[in-house]
């Protein structure tokens, strides 16, 4: 019994490694498309946002071809200023629609073409070393750049009165999605970081309404409250540096669920530990009754061995992508089904051949130990 959990214990790890090998190399392709990344407004210090309010709908693609949701967000905030001024205001807005309005205080303003010489009065924004209009956003030292074309980069003038301010934002975009994979899902990405750029910024409050057929699986900042039918709110207090990240999905059943959780890889190592232990039995029972001759069970157990874990895993791809009804996704791992099953076969087949050879062993040397007893 020992033998038989320390070879399924090697096994289930040369699984893994097989599993890791296919997963990198099936996936060296782009595994996902791009998706809207945008930012809340870089302001200044002399003003601090009492609130900021992000209402964001998310709607379905009508062609079955289409995998993109549509996204539109309509961005208020409220500012607080000590005094009257004109407010130079930008965001990024990087594989966005253009904006549909930018309102100031109830007016709808025109917004401008950012150029060389107004991003030069940030200093977050530095030329990048590629050339033309590309420029690096650095929000800190220790920060990773952020790589923009000023085209995608939105630059208003805001008139702020004293007192209280409104200034909403309005636009469309998409999120980002996987084409590699069991599950479609699809990622909106919002950069915090440049909160810090004004004198104080308050609560963020997050409306998110998706249809039906989708739910909300992670987010990485703040308290997420499923209020139902498609409708969710999320409440950011504490402003952190890193990006929100919003992840959303299809919904699926438990079913569909435990297998994505186990994996086309787990299904495949339950597989092998079974029909491994059943090997192991027949080995032992046929070794038992013919302890000198050779020991056919050995060659067709690792053929059956090697098949069914195989089979198992091909095929669980299909049956977890009809469950998740996800037939556009790709996974790129058939070829390597070819190329790793001979190692695999060859690598249980000298562990197989080891256990049979050991039992083999034991078995004769108590047979000639009870013939010596007997003999006495």
């Amino acid at each position: 019994m020992r033998t038989v959990l320390q070879m399924t214990k090697v096994f289930s790890f040369t699984l893994i490694l097989l599993a890791s090998f296919s997963a990198s190399y099936g996936n060296m392709a782009k595994p996902y498309v791009d998706g809207t990344e945008s930012s809340t407004l870089f302001g200044t210090k002399n003003c601090k946002v009492i609130s900021e309010r992000i209402d964001l709908t998310a709607v379905a693609p009508v062609d079955e071809d289409d995998y993109a949701y549509k996204l539109n967000y309509k961005i208020s905030y409220r500012i607080s200023a000590d005094q009257q001024g004109l407010l130079p205001l930008l965001f990024i807005a990087q594989n966005m629609d253009v904006p549909k309005s930018v309102m100031v205080n109830g007016v709808k303003i025109n917004l401008e073409s950012l150029t060389q010489n107004m991003a030069s009065k940030f200093k977050f924004l530095t030329p990048s070393q590629s050339g033309g209009d590309f420029y690096d956003i650095a929000f800190d030292k220790r920060s990773m750049k952020w790589g923009v074309q000023l085209s995608e980069l939105i630059y208003f003038e805001a008139l702020i009165l004293k007192g209280e301010n409104v200034i909403t934002v309005e636009y469309d975009g998409h999120p980002e999605y996987n084409v590699y994979g069991l599950l479609r899902e699809y990622k909106i990405q919002y950069a915090l970081y440049p909160s810090n750029y004004w004198k104080s910024f308050g609560v963020i409050e997050i409306n998110i309404k998706l249809p039906k057929e989708a739910e909300i699986r992670n987010v990485n900042i703040g308290t997420l409250q499923n209020l139902n039918n498609g409708n969710y709110k999320l409440t950011i207090g504490k402003i952190s540096k890193d990006d929100l990240k919003i992840v959303f999905s299809k919904k699926i059943s438990y079913f569909a669920g435990a297998l994505l959780f186990l994996q086309p890889f787990g299904l495949a190592a339950i597989a092998f530990l079974i029909s491994a232990f059943f090997h192991f039995k027949w080995i032992k029972k046929r070794r038992l009754m013919y302890p000198t001759k050779y020991n056919f069970v050995v060659p067709i157990g690792m053929l059956l061995v090697t098949a069914i874990t195989y089979l198992v895993f091909a095929f669980s791809y299909d049956l977890i992508k009809w469950l998740l009804n996800n037939d556009g996704l790709k996974n790129g791992y058939a070829l390597l089904l070819v190329f790793t099953s001979p190692f695999f076969l060859l690598v249980y087949g000298v562990f197989v051949w080891i256990v049979d050879y050991q039992i083999k062993k034991r078995i004769l040397m108590k047979n000639t130990q009870i013939e010596s007893n007997g003999r006495n």
